[in-house]
């Protein structure tokens, strides 16, 4: 465990990245079946799928590809992957160590907020089902309609930021993926890179978290 993480997280505010950090959104089902199956609305409704697009095991990219095309595509993509993301966080499986970092967080008296590009309402369906809605101060989730505002632009942290009326010297962000480290040091936070998975940990170090930690358990560790 980095030294200097109990530092990081003596910040009043956490904001947490949910997919991965929190659960496993696909643990469940998988990713690929969620892209074929917007995939498929496209083809339905005669837009076109690229060979990138057609490839792709992340929903988000078909989101941002339906967004290149019209504003009606772009909301019934929306309004159909919202639902995918809600029955997917069902089976959703829990990241060991979550809930308990969560829990010694707010007995330490830190906010936590939920910054993530899965929906809002994705995110609230697992908080509900896995007992921590009372838990989280807020949810930051992707914006409706505008993949363009999902990270690594800042729109999302500053959000938050604005309900918390804080600034982002007073943050931390804790998230897994290199785009949860490149906007936490864009809008100015400190960043702790969860690589849980061996293939991730080179690609976060080079991106110079302030501290790497590969167990949600370092956080309920490490809390002051």
């Amino acid at each position: 465990m980095p030294e200097d993480l109990a530092g990081l997280l003596a910040r009043p505010h956490v904001l947490l990245d949910f997919d991965g950090p929190v659960c496993a959104v696909y643990g469940g089902t998988s990713s690929r079946v969620v892209a074929n199956h917007l995939r498929e609305r496209l083809r339905d409704g005669g837009a076109p799928v690229p060979a990138d697009i057609a490839a792709t095991d992340d929903p988000l990219d078909v989101l941002r590809h339906a967004a290149t095309i019209d504003a009606g595509c772009l909301s019934r993509i929306e309004s159909d992957f919202v639902g995918q993301e809600v029955a997917a966080v069902a089976t959703a499986t829990a990241t060991p160590g979550a809930a308990q970092a969560v829990s010694a967080l707010v007995a330490a008296g830190r906010t936590i907020t939920i910054v993530s590009n899965n929906s809002a309402d994705a995110v609230r369906a697992y908080l509900k089902r896995a007992g921590l809605t009372g838990l989280v101060a807020g949810v930051a989730g992707r914006v409706p309609r505008r993949p363009d505002l999902m990270k690594p632009h800042p729109h999302l942290l500053r959000e938050a930021m604005t309900a918390l009326a804080t600034t982002a010297a007073e943050c931390v962000m804790i998230g897994d993926s290199e785009t949860d480290i490149e906007v936490a040091h864009l809008v100015g936070s400190p960043a702790v890179a969860f690589a849980h998975k061996p293939s991730k940990r080179a690609r976060l170090e080079a991106l110079d978290p302030e501290a790497i930690i590969t167990s949600m358990f370092d956080v309920s560790t490490a809390v002051p």
